[in-house]
C-alpha cells in the first residue's frame, strides 16, 4: 500500500475500534476503559498500520491535547455550583489542595522505591498521576449510584484535578529540563502560575464566544458544532501560548455555559456526548497503540506494586486528611478513600511528554508511558470490580434499576 493508503487505514482501523469496543463493553455490562486498553495495546503489537505516531508524525501530541480538551469541556459542564455549596465545597477544595502534593509526594516516592527510577523520573511520573478523571469516575458511579453527595464531590475533584495535573507534569518537566537556571523551583512555581493565569484568560474569552454563539439562538445541531469549534480553536490558541493551558480553559468554558444565567444552555447536546464519546474511544486505542511489549514487561511487576500503593495507601490517607471534619459519615469517608481510577489525561501527558523526556535525556524516561498506561489499567480493573461491593458494604449504594440519584454520564470509559 502506499503511504497514503495506510494511513486511511490505520486511521480507519482506530476510529471503528474505538467504537465497536465501546460497543462490546455495553453488551457485557464493563466500563469500556476495560476493553479499550487491552485492545489498543494489542492493536499496536499486531500491526503497525494503527500506531499514531507513525501515522499522525508530530501531528499526533497537538491532536491528543485538542481531544483530551473536548473530554474536559464536557466534564465541566457536568459542575453545576448550585448542587455543590457549604461542606461539599470545601470536601473538593481540600481533595485538590491536600490531594495533589500528598498524591505528587507518595507516587514520587514509591515510584523511587518500587520501579528504581532516579528523582527527576519519578517526580514527573508522580505527577502525572495526581489526575482521575471524569471518563472513568463518571461510569462507575453511574453503576454504583451512590448519595447524590458523594457523586458531586467525586466528578467535582475528577474533572478539576485532571488539567491541574496535566500542567503540573509539564511544569515539572520544564524546571527539569532547563539547563543553568539558578532556581529551578521558583522557575517552575512562576511557570505554573502564569500557565493557570493563560488558563483562566483563555477560558474567558472562550466563553464570550460562546455566550455570543448562544444569544443566537441556533437549532441545536448548529450549536453543538459551533461549540465544539470554539472549544479546539481557544484550547489551540492556549496551548500555543503555553502548552496544556488548554484544559484548563476548557474546563473554565464548560462550566461558565453551566453555571452563568447569561447562558441559555441545552443540557442535553446528544451531538456533542457522541463526538466525546467517540474521541474516549479513539485515544484509549490510540495511546496504548504506541507502547512496546517489552517496555510492559520490564516494569510490570513494579507497576504492580505502585499500583498497590495508590489503592491502599495513597488515596485512603488523602481521603482521611481532607474529609476530615467535612460532616461526612464515617462510611462516605471511607467510600470517597476507594474511589481515585487513573484516565485518559493521566495517559495522554505521558505519550505527550514521552518523547520530550527521552530526546531531553531524562534517565528512565523509556519507562514511564508503559508505567503510566499500566497504572491506568490495574486501577481501572481494580476499582470497576470493587467499586460495587464495597459501596454495598458501605450501605452508601443505590438500587441498580435506578434511585433518582445519579444521571447518566456521557463519557463512558
Amino acid at each position: 500500500m502506499t503511504s497514503g493508503d495506510t494511513i486511511l487505514l490505520g486511521i480507519g482501523l482506530i476510529v471503528f475500534l474505538g467504537a465497536i469496543c465501546q460497543v462490546a463493553a455495553a453488551r457485557l455490562g464493563l466500563p469500556s476503559l476495560i476493553v479499550l486498553l487491552p485492545v489498543g495495546f494489542l492493536t499496536g503489537i499486531l500491526t503497525r498500520d494503527s500506531n499514531p505516531v507513525t501515522l499522525l508524525g508530530p501531528g499526533f501530541e497537538p491532536v491528543v491535547s485538542l481531544s483530551v480538551a473536548v473530554i474536559l469541556f464536557r466534564g465541566g459542564r457536568d459542575l453545576n455550583f448550585s448542587i455543590l455549596k457549604g461542606p461539599d465545597a470545601a470536601v473538593v477544595r481540600s481533595l485538590l489542595v491536600v490531594g495533589v502534593p500528598v498524591t505528587w509526594a507518595i507516587a514520587t516516592l514509591s515510584a523511587m522505591l518500587l520501579l528504581g527510577l532516579q528523582f527527576s523520573s519519578a517526580l514527573i511520573l508522580g505527577s502525572m498521576l495526581v489526575v482521575s478523571g471524569p471518563t472513568v469516575v463518571g461510569p462507575l458511579l453511574d453503576y454504583v449510584r451512590p448519595s447524590g453527595r458523594l457523586r458531586r464531590i467525586l466528578i467535582w475533584e475528577g474533572t478539576l484535578v485532571d488539567p491541574v495535573g496535566a500542567m503540573l507534569a509539564l511544569v515539572v518537566f520544564h524546571a527539569i529540563t532547563i539547563r543553568g537556571h539558578p532556581s529551578p523551583v521558583l522557575y517552575g512555581g512562576v511557570e505554573f502560575l502564569a500557565s493557570v493565569a493563560i488558563g483562566i484568560v483563555g477560558g474567558a474569552i472562550g466563553a464570550a464566544i460562546l455566550w455570543g454563539i448562544y444569544r443566537g439562538r441556533f437549532s441545536q445541531p448548529v450549536q453543538a458544532a459551533a461549540t465544539f469549534g470554539t472549544v479546539i480553536l481557544v484550547a489551540a490558541l492556549c496551548d500555543i501560548v503555553q502548552r496544556d493551558t488548554g484544559l484548563l480553559a476548557a474546563v473554565l468554558m464548560g462550566m461558565a455555559v453551566t453555571n452563568l444565567k447569561a447562558f441559555e444552555a441545552d443540557d442535553q447536546m446528544p451531538f456533542l456526548d457522541t463526538v466525546v464519546a467517540l474521541v474516549i474511544g479513539v485515544l484509549f486505542i490510540a495511546v496504548p497503540a504506541t507502547i512496546h511489549a517489552s517496555s510492559i514487561l520490564d516494569v510490570l511487576a513494579g507497576s504492580v506494586a505502585l499500583t498497590a500503593v495508590l489503592v491502599l495507601v495513597q488515596r485512603p490517607v488523602v481521603a482521611l486528611l481532607a474529609t476530615r471534619g467535612k460532616g461526612l459519615a464515617r462510611s462516605e469517608r471511607a467510600f470517597i478513600g476507594w474511589m481515585a481510577p487513573r484516565g485518559i489525561v493521566a495517559a495522554a501527558t505521558a505519550a505527550v511528554l514521552d518523547p520530550q523526556l527521552a530526546a531531553a535525556g531524562i534517565p528512565g524516561a523509556h519507562h514511564l508511558l508503559p508505567i503510566t498506561f499500566l497504572v491506568v489499567a490495574l486501577t481501572a480493573i481494580v476499582y470497576s470490580s470493587t467499586a460495587r461491593p464495597i459501596a454495598v458494604s458501605l450501605g452508601v449504594a443505590g438500587d441498580l434499576a435506578g434511585d433518582g440519584v445519579g444521571e447518566e454520564h456521557p463519557a463512558v470509559a
